[in-house]
């Protein structure tokens, strides 16, 4: 009974404690501080988005969640969000400014971030698409977790426009919800091709809840938008009588405040 009593205790201290402000969700000032946003691949996801606010670029939608404080995360739908009572474009303009704050992104080359995963000790540079032998960009987090959402940060979103300034449209490859890859398009490689070899990668390699999207993206030089030649299969519609509060399709990205990072 004693070796039982000391197994249970030393079970207990490894069970996460729930923080205190996920008792009121129903609270917008209790988790505003939350916040986070994730990124959630449109296609595989039709069926639910009508349910979720987001924000579309491409095949990739911007979505919120709340962070649990290490014991997970709460998706956060159309009905939760209504119950806040504040409008959208804050929610997001909110939860980008603490996903920046808690969640850094960075941008690397993949020579150092297979150099990374081998312990091998990485060259320090920060990726160059003009240079020859580091034509392969990744875009995700510092701690390499759910970095796809990056995408949707002003500061990577500007850096992205440097980029493309020198070297022209880039092809942004959504490799899992952990990571993006970026290439110059004019390295050569076609979007049939890249979509192929995607859905390859995809079947092969990516456990089906770590999928984003089956087609390849660019981001425009010009426009500075990132964008998807591959028609997308439409949403399905929601049901009126499930509630009044829309899903925001298509919205523009809200600009929040600046949290300069060292990118």
């Amino acid at each position: 009974m004693s070796r039982i009593a000391d197994e249970t205790a030393g079970a207990l201290k490894d069970i996460p404690i729930i923080p205190d402000y996920m008792n009121r969700i129903d609270s917008w000032d209790a988790v505003k501080d939350h916040l986070i946003i994730d990124a959630m691949g449109v296609s595989q996801n039709r069926d639910r988005l009508p349910d979720i606010p987001h924000r579309i670029s491409g095949d990739i939608a911007c979505v919120c969640r709340i962070d649990a404080g290490g014991t997970g995360t709460i998706l956060v739908s159309s009905s939760l969000s209504a119950r806040w009572n504040v409008p959208e474009n804050e929610m997001f303009e909110t939860a980008i400014s603490n996903s920046m704050k808690v969640r850094p992104a960075e941008l690397s080359s993949m020579e150092d971030l297979l150099a990374e995963l081998r312990e091998d000790e990485p060259s320090g540079e920060t990726w160059n698409p003009e240079d020859p032998d580091q034509f392969l960009g990744v875009i995700t987090t510092q701690d390499r977790v759910k970095g796809a959402c990056t995408i949707f940060y002003p500061d990577v979103q500007e850096k992205l426009a440097e980029l493309s300034e020198r070297v022209g449209d880039l092809y942004i490859i959504p490799s899992s919800v952990h990571e993006l890859l970026a290439v110059p398009a004019r390295n050569g490689a076609r979007e049939e091709e890249l979509n192929h070899m995607i859905h390859e990668v995809n079947e092969t390699c990516v456990d089906p809840a770590d999928r984003l999207s089956e087609f390849v993206h660019k981001f425009d030089s010009r426009t500075k938008k990132l964008t998807c030649s591959t028609p997308i299969p439409a949403l399905a519609e929601k049901d009126p009588s499930e509630g009044s509060h829309p899903a925001m399709l298509q919205g523009e990205m809200p600009r929040p405040r600046r949290t300069r990072l060292s990118i």
